[in-house]
């Protein structure tokens, strides 16, 4: 097992990023520090480095597609507000513990797709608008912060044991399939959603409450 600190400054020249692969398949690795000089994650920067348990991000202010992909052993994430980006396929089929993102995010498509936290928490302002970025997860619980607009396509699809997700007031635009077959047996759709689109809200036993803004409903 070994620990990697990588350093503000090597010979004189400041380290801003990781390259592409950089660290990939090191299965030796089990915690990285980072500089807060850091500002990008390039893609599979640490894939499948199923050993790294532990990151600390410094400044990164962007994590390429496929980053961490393969990281099996990563447990309770927090991502610091400096993180604007991230990639697809970051956090699929993996993770343990939580996962949180202090600040205002792009998630991408997939990006949680099979994810194994058992919490995820995004945060305030954060764009959810990709496709399926939650697909499929096994978290129990996930926390939207306030100003979040869009919940994109499928976002939660068939994230069968997620029981507690409340929708923040901001919420304004719902896509297609965004909670089909989830475990939730509540859905709370908030004021200022207009539209209610195809499969929304397909389940078996469960109830979706609608506010009075909406004018068109396709499907549930």
């Amino acid at each position: 097992a070994s620990e990697l600190e990588i350093p503000a400054v090597i010979n004189g020249v400041e380290i801003r990023g990781i390259g592409y692969g950089a660290f990939g398949g090191n299965t030796n690795l089990t915690k990285v520090t980072m500089p807060v000089t850091m500002e990008y994650i390039d893609e599979y920067a640490f894939h499948n480095c199923s050993n790294l348990e532990t990151v600390e991000f410094g400044g990164t202010q962007t994590i390429e597609a496929q980053a961490f992909e393969g990281c099996s052993s990563l447990r309770d994430v927090v991502l610091p507000a400096s993180v604007t980006y991230v990639g697809s396929y970051n956090f699929a089929e993996l993770g343990s513990g939580s996962f949180t993102a202090l600040g205002a995010t792009k998630f991408d498509y997939d990006c949680f797709y099979e994810s194994t936290f058992e919490t995820i928490t995004i945060g305030p302002n954060s764009d959810l608008s990709a496709n399926n970025i939650f697909g499929s997860v096994h978290a129990r619980e996930i926390i939207l912060g306030d100003g979040i607009k869009t919940i994109g396509f499928g976002c939660f699809n068939n994230a069968k044991e997620l029981k507690n997700l409340v929708l923040p007031d901001s919420v304004t635009e719902i896509g297609e399939a965004a909670f089909t077959w989830t475990g939730l047996r509540e859905l709370r759709i908030p004021e200022g959603v207009t539209e209610i689109r195809q499969n929304t809200y397909a389940t078996d036993n469960g109830i979706a409450i609608l506010p009075s803004t909406v004018t068109h409903i396709e499907t549930l």
